[in-house]
């Protein structure tokens, strides 16, 4: 049975080498229907929102899950449920209750960002400014990635450039980074591109970093 996290990942899928390739969204219309582009400050949206346009805004408040596609997307608004991403520059900066996904060029989580559980990110850069909090796992793939915030569990990447300065949780145990397993976290939209990637970059399981 489909539910709406299958019908997004396969949305995911197959918008990818548009996304990557061109580096921006435009929006089409049907003639009747334009959905919205933003959610106001003040505005609280009841169960799911689904948001689409050249430039997406959230200040407002969602109390299910948040489902965006556009060009430039910001999150300033609290989520209750899970953030799904889809665009070109993607910026996260507030309370998310379930996880975000993220799939575009540019992805970055500021230090006002708090994720309630993990973090999906496929995209060229990738950054979490110092403050930013994950509670559980962090599992990325992409070019390059500063990673300042604050990781719950455990952090898995297929970055070729990385750079870690925030503080990471336990490490699973009787984990090679080399194998196929490394990617089960991955969704399946996400997982054909991290293992192109693994071709040119190293998975890498991160240990917690000594204060």
């Amino acid at each position: 049975m489909f539910t709406k996290v299958h019908y997004f990942q396969g949305l995911v899928g197959v918008c990818l080498l548009v996304v990557l390739t061109f580096g921006s969204v435009q929006p089409v219309y049907a003639q009747d229907f334009r959905p919205p582009s933003s959610i106001p400050a003040g505005q609280v949206v009841e169960g799911d929102a689904f948001l689409f346009g050249t430039d997406v805004r959230v200040d407002g408040e969602v109390t299910g899950d948040l489902f965006a596609v556009g060009a430039n997307i910001e999150v300033d608004g609290d989520v209750a449920g899970s953030v799904y991403t889809l665009g070109n520059q993607i910026s996260i900066g507030s309370t998310v209750g379930g996880s975000a996904y993220g799939l575009g060029r540019g992805l970055e989580f500021s230090r006002d960002s708090s994720i309630g559980r993990n973090i999906y990110i496929l995209a060229v850069n990738i950054l979490t400014e110092s403050g930013a909090i994950v509670q559980d796992d962090l599992v990325a793939a992409g070019l390059q990635a500063q990673l300042s915030g604050d990781i719950g569990r455990n952090l898995r990447t297929a970055i070729i450039f990385l750079n870690v300065s925030g503080t990471i949780g336990a490490l699973e145990e009787d984990t090679s980074p080399s194998e196929v397993r490394d990617l089960d976290l991955i969704p399946p939209a996400f997982r054909f591109a991290a293992v192109k990637l693994r071709d040119s970059a190293v998975l890498q399981s991160i240990s917690p970093i000594e204060s």
